[in-house]
């Protein structure tokens, strides 16, 4: 995989989606995060629009047009893990590698794709004057990789030592979320405004898994 291949992924929520991420970033390539609830036929299109080379197998697969190859998630390699110990990403240019790109809603018609680059979100989650992550927080991660939040929440924590805990069931049932931010201790948590209120009086039983 070469610097800034883009990769199209369209996961569920969870284990497996976070894992992609990080396997294509280490592998030096882009990741395209797409919702698996989008029909098949826009998939299609989003990949074409913007020169998707790879995409993971799975519901993008059978979307995936001509031109496009579709790879199994345990070919996606870090670079050096393979059989040339001499492997290593390419060199820089002056300016900062792509990460991934997310679109817009479309709400004022096409959705655009918006470049995400490794500078950007280092200055997000490393900025101790934005967001002050620590090596002792648990960080829940329940947002759509296609959704700006979980950028914060996955390399909020992979990148300064927290532990990241994979929430793929509960962000819809408040209840259930708020029994799964005290079970796990959870101490950093982006919440949307409809499921705050209601969210501090959950008393149900949850589970999280934590990487």
């Amino acid at each position: 995989m070469e610097r800034e291949t883009l990769v199209g992924m369209a996961f569920p929520r969870g284990v497996d989606a976070v894992v992609a991420a990080v396997g294509i970033t280490l592998a030096g390539g882009a990741y395209v995060p797409i919702s698996p609830a989008t029909p098949g036929k826009r998939i299609g299109e989003l990949l074409a629009d913007n020169d998707v080379v790879a995409a993971e197998v799975g519901l993008i697969a059978a979307a995936a047009p001509d031109g496009v190859e579709v790879v199994e998630l345990s070919r996606v390699e870090a670079r050096g893990s393979g059989t040339d110990a001499a492997a290593a990403p390419p060199p820089l240019d002056e300016r900062s590698p792509l990460a991934h790109v997310l679109f817009t809603s479309g709400s004022t018609g096409k959705p655009k794709g918006v470049l995400v680059e490794h500078a950007g979100i280092f200055r997000i989650v490393r900025e101790p004057h934005f967001l002050a992550f620590a090596p002792d927080d648990h960080v829940r991660h329940a947002s759509p990789l296609e959704f700006d939040a979980a950028t914060m929440e996955t390399w909020g924590a992979l990148l300064n030592g927290a532990r990241l805990c994979v929430d793929p069931a509960t962000v819809v049932v408040p209840v259930r979320f708020a029994a799964a931010l005290r079970e796990h201790g959870v101490t950093w948590a982006f919440v949307t405004s409809p499921i705050s209120a209601p969210m501090i009086s959950g008393m149900l039983h949850s589970q999280l898994y934590c990487l």
